[in-house]
């Protein structure tokens, strides 16, 4: 959380989001939510694959020579953060398609949307 809360102040319920993984969904491997769009983002056989929460359908979106290790969906500029196998941090834009290297040599990340 971001900010401290003192005596008195209650925090709100957390929603919960029934999500339906379909048969072709890899456990193994990397996969994100998006939430608002109830959709999910997951790495398979070099492939980014694109499902809906129900699993009524599924396609592959994107194309990658090397191994997605982590990934995180960034809702509100709709982009993928991941980890490759050589180490490499990368951003790519769900709406631009574009792909931006932001750093070399990084062992795990963790994304916080509440910091920027």
């Amino acid at each position: 959380m971001s900010r401290i809360f003192h005596h008195g102040y209650k925090i709100g319920k957390a929603n919960i989001v029934q999500v339906y993984l379909h048969m072709s969904a890899d456990m193994d491997s990397s996969i994100t939510l998006d939430y608002s769009w109830e959709i999910m983002y997951n790495f398979k056989e070099n492939y980014i694959t694109k499902s809906s929460f129900l699993g009524a359908s599924s396609s592959k979106i994107y194309y990658f020579y090397e191994t997605v290790i982590d990934m995180e969906f960034e809702a509100v500029s709709r982009n993928l953060i991941y980890l490759n196998d050589r180490k490499r941090l990368l951003i790519l834009s769900l709406t631009t398609n574009f792909y931006f290297m932001v750093s070399k040599d990084v062992i795990w990340f963790k994304y916080a949307s509440n910091q920027r």
